[in-house]
């Protein structure tokens, strides 16, 4: 539970707080985030098409935590705001005390990463990526980004095996094609960084970085398992099979994580037409020209989204306080 209830008039204090952080980028542009404790509050801000899908699935995982004795201690949503003059949103949530990983730190991360597994998908349906909107995150992608909002599994089916497409002759033909259409899809923590994990003082697993937490398909969670060594040693504790997927996935991989773009394909992973494909193609250069996301290292227990810079859209009005 957050420490305090939030008063409203902290509001300008947080904002100018996030602008005084801002302003250090430029001294420690490799180790800053957009995170921050404001009075005992525990605050991420960015723009509203980064930190809003991550709002949206936070809540939602929260809610599916709140009575369940079972449950790892997810961050609690003190109060979501926004400056349209300053085109920020300001997710302020409750800050956790940790303490030293202990002994069974791995036991204890395995059986969060389980529960979060088996968490049901929200019940106006399930759809690849964080609750609500937004793109999926994770490792495979370029800059940790689906290139696009797939519409479906087949759709994010035919976009990989388009990318074995890409390969080289030899490497090409020896790699099986990718088959995920038939696979439910499961919530998992796309950035298996040890960072994302805690303990409180009370001796409660937490669960950290919503940004990288979102509905994938079975395979790509069996694949993160396999991409650290902190996230081997954890999948030691989970009984997991190796996805069938896996070798085909680390080859396409090569290609991936060097292709922004959706290789020739729409959100259904259609073929676009040239000329259609050559207006995405434009759309997705000019959105990578915006503003860059940028944030800091902290050392407080919740780590904030990685560095991606995906397009700007119109604020939502909305002013929520829970």
């Amino acid at each position: 539970m957050p420490s305090a209830p939030f008063d409203i008039a902290l509001e300008d204090t947080i904002v100018e707080a996030c602008i005084q952080h801002l302003l250090k980028f430029s001294l420690h542009l490799d180790d800053y985030r957009l995170c921050l404790v404001v009075n005992g509050f525990f605050v991420k801000f960015n723009n509203y098409v980064d930190i809003y899908p991550e709002y949206e699935t936070l809540k939602y995982i929260s809610q599916c935590a709140k009575n369940d004795i079972n449950a790892p201690r997810v961050p609690e949503i003190v109060h979501f705001f926004h400056r349209e003059d300053l085109c920020w949103e300001y997710l302020v949530m409750e800050n956790i005390n940790l303490t030293p990983p202990p002994e069974d730190f791995f036991q204890r991360v395995a059986k969060a990463i389980q529960w979060l597994h088996d968490c049901p998908v929200p019940p106006d349906g399930a759809r690849i990526g964080p609750v609500g909107s937004g793109r999926a995150r994770h490792w495979l992608f370029w800059e940790y980004e689906a290139p696009l909002e797939f519409s479906s599994l087949l759709a994010l089916e035919r976009f990989l095996n388009r990318a074995i497409e890409k390969l080289p002759p030899q490497g090409r033909a020896s790699t099986a094609p990718i088959s995920i259409s038939h696979e439910q899809l499961v919530f998992m923590q796309s950035d298996m960084d040890e960072s994302n994990f805690g303990v409180d003082d009370e001796g409660r697993t937490c669960l950290f970085d919503f940004t990288t937490v979102g509905l994938l398909p079975e395979s790509f969670a069996s694949y993160t398992m396999s991409l650290t060594p902190f996230a081997q040693a954890v999948a030691q504790y989970l009984g997991w099979s190796p996805s069938p997927n896996q070798r085909s996935m680390c080859r396409v991989a090569s290609i991936l994580v060097m292709s922004s773009g959706p290789l020739g394909l729409d959100k259904d992973g259609n073929p676009v037409p040239p000329r259609r494909r050559l207006t995405q193609a434009s759309r997705m250069k000019d959105s990578t020209e915006e503003q860059p996301t940028t944030e800091r290292k902290d050392s407080s227990a919740e780590k904030p989204e990685p560095k991606i810079k995906p397009p700007y859209p119109e604020l939502d009005p909305a002013h929520i306080t829970l």
